[in-house]
């Protein structure tokens, strides 16, 4: 067989020699372009690339070659991705590659003929759990005064996946600042309103005419959004090294047209992370307050929770059960006369007004009736409670005087307890405790009774 393959060799002449030699030389060049651009390849040949292999095979991308978006498309052709991914498998067997594997996936990758060329012209889509997006403005206007890119939300990894939403980088573009820039962080930007009726705190809400009134969502979904998205200099130095001190005093505008618009540098890389969720528990928002005012704020966030009266059944107010936020009542106000600690804190004042806008209007009138039907039940108490310690000064001690004490005194701090609370926070808790303070009065009233009349 091998003294065959000799002697048509040697029946060859030169030139149809040297012309299967070449032909041997370009499908060998063929093949090896071929082969070193499958995923397949760089998966388990560069221990660098294969967690991010892993992250491909297991995302919505894995029928895309790596190299249909690590390639620009329209500019490079065929050859020129397929031997730069030659040169970087010699980097890599030759050990002189770089430490960081960040790639880049331009526009024009994304929205090349066959892969999402029509993304733009779809208007608005549903994203997860109900969320608007619309990727035209995005794509062809500033945002916030920056260009940003398809890869600024999609990022590279998130959460383990390649090429998907990372929510981080929307959080922080949309809250970062968002005290100063309301706009970016209007609810209904994103979320459409609710269409069904909520059964919600014993009664029922209609998200629409809250929207109608331009009611501000944060009056009930309070804490939604935790962080600030600061810049941490400190992360610079994971691409920056050897590069001298990062001091991140140029212009923003520049920071973000040379890491987000001209590289593929993702937000949470310079940022600190921004959650936006409904919080898991309950936090109790009042204490903030208390930065600026005097700790009787703690009283009245305990009696807007329905709690805090010894001895009584808690009773939470319904307004705190919907979760509405003190802002909702609190209004900014220019009168200094309220208990702050310096007059150059702005004051937040509660009025009567403040009830419209979410309820009917004239509700607030249902306030002043609260408050003076809590006014007229507080001072037939306080009488009964002078009345009770009157007559037990005049005692001498015994049993039954005892635990009329015991009374006097637990019904003298819940009285304490509501005015410091302030009766209008939880009316419905307020009676409850008032009822309750009057009942042991009568109890009190009755036990030196029985000592003055020897039983």
């Amino acid at each position: 067989m091998v003294e065959r393959g000799v002697l048509f060799l040697k029946k060859l002449r030169f030139y149809e020699v040297l012309l299967i030699i070449m032909a041997l030389l370009v499908f060998s060049v063929w093949a090896t372009l071929e082969i070193t651009e499958t995923a397949v390849f760089c998966g388990n040949t560069c221990h660098v690339m294969r967690q991010h292999y892993q992250d491909w095979k297991e995302s919505a991308h894995n029928n895309v070659p790596c190299i249909n978006c690590h390639s620009r498309p329209a500019e490079d052709g065929y050859l020129v991705p397929r031997f730069r991914a030659m040169l970087q498998l010699g980097s890599y067997f030759t050990r002189t590659y770089g430490e960081s594997t960040r790639a880049e996936v331009l526009d024009t990758a994304c929205l090349q003929q066959g892969c999402h060329s029509s993304r733009l012209l779809q208007g608005q889509v549903f994203y997860g759990d109900g969320i608007l997006f619309d990727h035209k403005p995005h794509m062809q206007q500033l945002r916030r005064g920056k260009i940003i890119r398809c890869t600024t939300c999609h990022a590279h990894v998130a959460m383990g996946d390649h090429i998907a939403v990372a929510k981080s980088a929307c959080f922080i573009c949309h809250f970062r600042g968002f005290e100063d820039n309301p706009p970016t962080a209007r609810c209904t930007l994103c979320h459409n309103v609710p269409a069904i009726s909520a059964e919600y705190a014993g009664g029922t809400i209609n998200h629409t005419v809250y929207v109608e009134k331009d009611i501000d969502c944060r009056f009930c979904h309070m804490d939604v959004v935790q962080g600030s998205g600061d810049v941490i200099l400190e992360n610079c130095s994971s691409c920056h090294r050897g590069t001298g001190t990062v001091t991140g005093l140029e212009p923003v505008e520049d920071l973000h047209r040379r890491h987000v618009t001209d590289h593929e540098v993702e937000c949470e890389d310079c940022h600190s992370i921004i959650r936006h969720s409904s919080p898991e528990t309950r936090i109790a928002f009042a204490d903030g307050c208390g930065s600026c005012h005097r700790d009787r704020h703690r009283d009245i966030l305990s009696l807007y929770q329905g709690t805090g009266a010894e001895d009584i059944e808690g009773n939470p107010s319904p307004m705190y059960l919907a979760n509405v936020e003190c802002i909702a009542c609190h209004q900014l106000s220019s009168d200094f006369s309220g208990d702050v600690m310096e007059s150059s804190v702005p004051v937040m004042k509660a009025s009567e007004s403040t009830c419209d806008p979410c309820h009917e209007t004239g509700r607030g009138n249902m306030v002043s009736a609260w408050k003076q039907d809590i006014e007229r039940i507080m001072n037939e108490v306080s009488d009964k409670l002078e009345r009770t310690e009157t007559a037990l000064s005049s005692q001498e001690g015994s049993g039954p005087e005892e635990q009329a004490r015991v009374l006097l005194i637990k019904s003298r701090r819940n009285l304490a307890f509501i005015r410091a609370g302030i009766p209008v926070h939880n009316y419905d808790y307020v009676v409850k405790i008032l009822e309750t303070i009057n009942a042991d009065m009568e109890a009190a009233i009755s036990l030196t009774r029985q000592v003055r009349n020897g039983i």
